[in-house]
């Protein structure tokens, strides 16, 4: 959600150049791409272990199989949801001479925040159930 809350705003309010801010887009992208699916994969390999755990012991685990599914509904939802957004933000990015529209690029950005805030969500949602799990573990 930082990239939403803090550091499309910073962007936003800082940039009157349309196609400098779409090019800082790109590299917030790029950063955002190499270290969020390793996270939501390791994520959910975790809760695969607790799912394991569970199965052999004979006790509880679809929470954590809830768990798990609410975190790698990401990609689905960046597929889905916000590749549209994502191609036109690139596209303009590869523009030879950069966006020229001001206007198109914070209209694009404001939905790409709010989209991104709703994949956030997610695995917030992931997290949630796993330590609600854990905690109804640590109750019994």
């Amino acid at each position: 959600m930082g990239l939403s809350l803090i550091a499309i705003p910073v962007l936003v309010e800082i940039n009157t150049n349309p196609a400098h801010l779409v090019r800082q887009w790109a590299r917030l992208y790029e950063y955002g791409i190499r270290l969020m699916p390793a996270g939501a994969i390791g994520t959910t390999l975790l809760y695969g272990y607790s799912i394991a755990a569970r199965l052999r012991s004979n006790r509880p685990w679809h929470i954590y199989a809830f768990a798990a599914a609410a975190t790698m509904s990401i990609v689905p939802f960046t597929w889905l949801v916000m590749l549209p957004t994502n191609s036109v933000l690139f596209g303009l990015n590869a523009l030879p001479g950069g966006a020229e529209d001001l206007d198109q690029v914070l209209g694009l950005l404001a939905k790409w925040k709010f989209l991104h805030i709703l994949r956030s969500l997610l695995p917030l949602t992931g997290a949630i159930l796993g330590l609600s799990g854990t905690l109804q573990e640590k109750s019994t």
